[in-house]
């Protein structure tokens, strides 16, 4: 089983959460910290809205309770690869899906 993730791409404000298509921190909230840390040492795929495109996967990192009841997510071992969630996955809960590996996409020279 693997870990999705949709995100939002950021607004201006947020922008720094991000390096290019690469996520590195996330505000959840402490419905899907739990799924979080069930795949803690596992990679995590993040795609972005309604696209099937993984955009990045990460490893988890920290994990820091904020004073307003939401969480701080760290990411390290970015990775940008090329694939796609396989279509067994169909809808996402709270932003958050569980299931088979992603599809390799072949990269043209």
């Amino acid at each position: 089983m693997s870990c999705y993730l949709a995100v939002k791409r950021p607004d201006p404000k947020f922008k720094h959460k991000w390096r290019a298509a690469e996520l590195l921190e996330l505000h959840t909230t402490e419905k899907v910290i739990a799924k979080i840390e069930k795949y803690r040492n596992e990679r995590l795929f993040i795609k972005v809205g309604g696209q099937r495109e993984i955009v990045c996967s990460v490893l988890v990192d920290e994990i820091e309770k904020n004073s307003d009841g939401t969480y701080l997510v760290k990411f390290k071992e970015i990775r940008t690869d090329h694939w796609v969630m396989p279509g067994a996955i169909k809808s996402f809960a709270g932003g958050f899906a569980e299931g088979p590996p992603p599809i390799p996409v072949p990269i043209n020279p």
